[in-house]
């Protein structure tokens, strides 16, 4: 046999070692395209199975052979199936006390059926009724959470005023009664007053529907004589009523009866959601394989920039770890569906080299145009513990996809200036600039400047709550008709907790007196919901006369979820 030489053997080595390199690659990079895979199924439903464990079995982090162990399920232990993909389960394990997700294969599990979801809470639009003899009214019903099996069981106290089938209430008699909707945990009852038809008296609509704070004078609505009317709302606090004059006051319906001489009309008043949730958050796939997004910034193109509308800045925030949080760029032509610009991948800003946890890490980017030079420009937050300072930094581009290098525009002494949550909007030749320093009392500062580097004098905003308590954290500012519109997420100081936290907006028309900020928008009340924990730094875009907010999200099992997006007329009224 011929004798292989040294460097023939070196050789062959080097190209085993090259094919075992890109085979471990190849794996992971599948395996990162499984974990979005199951991640995209999991948003996507809420009807979870609950299983039992057939053997005792290793949790993967992945369905890879590649990948690590992160627990084990004992046999027989009960377990939540998330998504299902190729043979393999995205599960929810109880590990050592703490609640673990993993993966397992499907034949590793039995018993698996729906998970029934009992009714925790009933809401009614209305708690009483005033109506004729004859007519039916529909009662609107919603059971929570929403993922809930149980069906209402409907009850009259007296079929011989009113009679009901599933939400729907017909009187049939002069008098009162009681109309009880009732589950196993809950009860939850109307009063019906049942009155003589009157064709004499009578509203020329059934039902009407109003905007938040819209009014309507239903007087000129009633089929009636000149006699004094007597005006009664079912909810005073939906829907007040003075002389005939209805004003929505704040999400719900009510009933308004009209009363002459013991005759008496009524109509059901509807108003607009205000401000309700998105079902879910938007699918922007980040480069580590998830939507865990945090800190959104939008600019919109009428005519498009590079092809997009929607241009969309933000920071993954997966597990509330700091080394995920690294800004992105993400287009859409319909806001609905998120892709990267052609040429470009992300992360626009990789992780510091010199990344320490809490010590050193990027967060907090904005998205600003600059209509001058017809750029786009990226700013973010760079945290940078050992060398006493915080530093704002920006890329800009002008297509989307070649950004420039990060350049270091202000930078302030830890512990005395902070640039947390920047919102900066180019107007006029100038950088407009808020911006909340944690180390002052949390204040909102704000800045000018010609060139993004030379900034003026700081001055700081006053903030006022109708809850006093309370504290700025993060804020998004845009500048319309209207004034200065700020969105600011704000939570209690003396509990220190920001996972919890409420959106509130204020306006000033010339950026130094701010009206009262007001609660617009909180965490969902159901238990399934994405956003049911807190809402961090969120975003307006006001465009084509809508506003759009984008807000970010926590769950109270997860932690941060995503991005949700509502919209409407009014920061009232959006969903």
């Amino acid at each position: 046999m011929k004798k292989i030489s040294k460097k023939a053997r070196v050789r062959i080595v080097m190209i085993i070692c090259a094919a075992l390199v890109i085979c471990c690659a190849a794996s992971v990079t599948a395996a990162i395209a499984q974990l979005s895979d199951f991640n995209r199924i999991q948003s996507e439903n809420s009807n979870y199975e609950i299983a039992l464990m057939s053997d005792e079995k290793s949790i993967r982090q992945l369905p890879f052979a590649v990948s690590a162990s992160t627990g084990k399920a004992e046999k027989d232990q009960s377990i939540k199936i998330l998504a299902e993909k190729n043979g393999w389960l995205k599960i929810m394990y109880n590990n050592h006390g703490e609640l673990e997700t993993g993966f397992v294969k499907s034949d590793t599990v039995y018993e698996r059926q729906k998970e029934q979801v009992p009714a925790e809470t009933i809401d009614l639009d209305t708690s009483q009724i005033t109506a004729k003899v004859g007519e039916t009214v529909s009662i609107e019903a919603k059971i929570f959470p929403r993922s809930s099996t149980e069906k209402i069981n409907w009850s009259s106290s007296d079929e011989n005023v009113a009679k009901v089938q599933e939400a729907n209430v017909t009187i049939t008699g002069e008098g009162t009664a009681v109309i009880t909707a009732k589950t196993e945990k809950c009860v939850r009852t109307i009063d019906i007053t049942a009155v003589q038809s009157n064709p004499q008296l009578s509203f020329s609509e059934k039902s009407y529907t109003l905007n938040l704070n819209e009014k309507l004078n239903l007087k000129k609505d009633l089929k009636a004589s000149s006699k004094e009317i007597k005006w009664e709302s079912s909810n005073s606090q939906v829907i007040s009523v003075d002389d005939g004059v209805v004003k929505a006051l704040k999400s719900g319906a009510a009933v308004i009866t009209a009363s002459i001489d013991g005759a008496t009309a009524s109509c059901r008043v509807y108003i607009k959601n205000a401000n309700s949730h998105a079902d879910k958050p938007l699918n922007l796939q980040n480069a580590y394989g998830n939507i865990y997004n945090y800190h959104p910034s939008v600019c919109y193109f009428e005519n498009g920039f590079n092809g997009y509308k929607y241009w969309c800045a933000y920071t993954p925030y997966e597990g509330n770890n700091d080394y995920w949080e690294n800004p992105h760029i993400q287009v859409s032509n319909d806001l609905k569906n998120w892709t990267v610009p052609k040429g470009f991948s992300n992360p626009l800003e990789p992780v510091p080299s010199n990344y320490e946890h809490g010590r050193v890490y990027n967060s907090d980017t904005e998205l600003v145009y600059n209509t001058d030079t017809k750029t786009l420009e990226c700013w973010w937050r760079f945290y940078d513990y050992p060398n006493n300072r915080t530093v704002l930094k920006r890329k800009t581009t002008k297509d989307g996809v070649h950004w420039s290098n990060s350049e270091e525009m202000l930078s302030g002494e830890l512990y005395k200036y902070d640039f947390l949550s920047p919102a900066i909007i180019y107007e006029n030749g100038t950088y407009k600039m808020w911006a909340i320093n944690q180390n002052t009392g949390h204040s909102l500062d704000y800045r000018e400047s010609k060139n993004g580097k030379d900034w003026g004098k700081l001055r700081q905003i006053k903030i006022t709550y109708k809850d006093k308590e309370l504290a700025n954290w993060h804020l998004d500012v845009i500048h319309t008709a209207k004034g200065y519109e700020a969105l600011i997420s704000a939570y209690y100081p003396k509990e220190n907790d920001r996972t919890h936290m409420d959106l509130y907006y204020s306006y000033s028309q010339d950026n130094i007196n701010y009206t009262t900020a007001e609660k617009i928008f909180s965490p969902s009340s159901s238990s399934n919901a994405f956003d049911n924990r807190g809402l961090y730094r969120s975003s307006f875009l006001y465009a084509n006369g809508r506003y759009y907010m984008f807000y970010s999200a926590l769950n109270k099992k997860t932690g941060p979820t995503g991005v949700g997006l509502i919209c409407g007329r009014d920061v009232y009224t959006m969903g």
